[in-house]
């Protein structure tokens, strides 16, 4: 199985993020630090940075020097712990409770986890005694557990990160536990921003132990990409409550968002949005719950998705599980809309997408996507309103054509196939002579699709007066 690309896990210089709360001039100092402290090498002289530094502290392994730091920190309110550029040896779970972890970059700072601490335990918890949102943050740094990239294996029963409280990631990169981060913040709001979770079987894992866990996630320029499961997940119980994703990665993995299997009456997505989240090389699916066909259960509530940027490859499939749709969820109760962009879901053994039971106002656009029509059966709909349903399946090959509008005539009737599940297509008309008017104007009127047949009729009508000889137009259905 190949190893997934690798996108966006550095910063670039100059550039500016959207939460940019330590900026360079602050977090490029530690190296600096490091080679000018006679301390630690260098050539002396004390650093001016606000906080603590770990290695300064005494324990028995590196987990308690870093433990001891940031209990200092935190009951001191100095802020910040500090990690040197080099490799932590791990052997024990740290807590991190309303202070910043900063390192000196992805590359070079590791905090590194040998011995699995078994389920239900996390190599980084998370906490706020303070009560204060975003009291705790982390960045710069690579967090390593002790699993093994294994597709659809999970190789860690530990988890990587447990946030219970909501926290910052900046330019943070989690691989090989079993979910790279465990969000059960008791209020969600949690923030990762330039980020890459990769190896895990879970990248992100929505959890219900705290119960409201899940709102409001913003996932920003992140790769959450080449996880051997699912790279975001969240457990029957719930949906995915709120997550924002904007530019960033969710493919080589055989799912994108997937939910658990269980008997819950829960939705799958709720209030989401996903704009150039990119599902690029998934293997069994890009949506996916378990929860289809009974109750009110894996269901859609508002929900956006743009610039999908799909794929399949069978390099990512788990070949025990189906890849028979690339989207699928039990019912829209709230709205869907999906604009395609170039890459549409495609069709997988069945369809490109299945969707229940609709009560609510769907849209699918694929006006962006190249090479002709996405065929509307690829996306279904079994029960419910389905005038509710917009279907645009992009460029129509084969709904086009040429007319003319006979002399002494005003107006033409056209009759042509349309594969769409839907009425509200709009036909474009283009003059192509003037019939001998000086200045000719074609409209249309009485638009009609017959959805059960597959066809659609409209009419052409000619303003500006009566034609003299034939007037030729064009038409196509968009």
């Amino acid at each position: 199985m190949p190893t997934p690309p690798l996108d966006n896990t550095n910063e670039v210089p100059g550039t500016t993020t959207l939460l940019n709360f330590l900026d360079n001039e602050i977090i490029n100092p530690v190296n600096a630090h490091f080679a000018d402290s006679a301390e630690h090498g260098g050539g002396g002289g004390a650093s001016s940075l606000p906080g603590v530094w770990a290695d300064d502290y005494s324990g028995a392994n590196d987990s308690a020097r870093v433990q001891a730091a940031i209990d200092d920190a935190h009951a001191t309110n100095k802020g910040i712990v500090w990690l040197a550029p080099r490799t932590y040896a791990m052997t024990t779970p740290i807590t991190v409770k309303s202070i910043i972890l900063a390192g000196a970059g992805i590359r070079a700072t590791t905090l590194q986890w040998a011995a699995d601490g078994g389920a239900g335990v996390a190599a980084v918890t998370i906490t706020d005694p303070a009560t204060i949102r975003w009291s705790s943050q982390m960045r710069d740094m690579h967090i390593v557990g002790p699993g093994a990239r294994s597709l659809g294996v999970k190789t860690s029963q530990m988890d990587g990160v447990l946030n219970q409280a909501p926290c910052i990631y900046k330019n943070v990169r989690i691989r090989q536990f079993g979910s790279g981060c465990r969000q059960e913040a008791i209020e969600g709001h949690t923030t990762w921003v330039d980020c890459n979770i990769t190896d895990n079987y879970y990248g992100i894992h929505i959890s219900s132990a705290l119960g409201a866990a899940g709102a409001d996630q913003l996932v920003m320029n992140c790769d959450i990409n080449g996880n051997t499961f699912a790279n975001i997940a969240v457990t029957e119980a719930r949906g995915v409550d709120g997550i924002h994703m904007f530019r960033g990665h969710c493919g080589y993995a055989p799912y994108g968002v997937y939910q658990e299997a269980g008997t819950t009456n829960t939705p799958f997505l709720i209030d989401c949005t996903f704009h150039r989240a990119r599902f690029e090389s998934c293997g069994n699916g890009a949506f996916f719950t378990e929860k289809t066909g009974a109750g009110d259960r894996g269901g859609l509530q508002a929900v956006e998705l743009v610039d999908v940027g799909f794929s399949w490859n069978d390099d990512y499939k788990i070949a025990a599980r189906a890849k028979d749709y690339a989207f699928l969820a039990d019912y829209c109760g709230r709205g869907l809309i999906i604009r395609s962009g170039m890459w549409p879901f495609k069709k997988g053994t069945v369809g490109a997408m299945k969707v229940r039971r609709v009560f609510a106002p769907v849209l699918i656009d694929h006006s962006g996507a190249p090479g002709g029509p996405v065929p509307a059966d690829d996306f279904t709909f079994d029960e419910g309103e389905s005038r509710a349903i917009r279907y645009i399946p992009g460029e129509l090959a084969g709904h086009s054509g040429t007319a003319q509008i006979a002399s002494g005539q005003t107006s033409l009737a056209i009759s042509t196939t349309y594969s769409g599940p839907v009425g509200a297509i709009r036909p474009v008309v283009t003059a192509t002579g003037t019939g001998g008017l000086a200045s000719p104007f074609l409209y249309v009127t009485d638009v009609v699709t017959n959805a059960p047949a597959g066809t659609s009729g409209f009419t052409v009508r000619v303003s500006g007066g009566t034609p003299s000889s034939n007037l030729p137009f064009s038409w196509k259905l968009v």
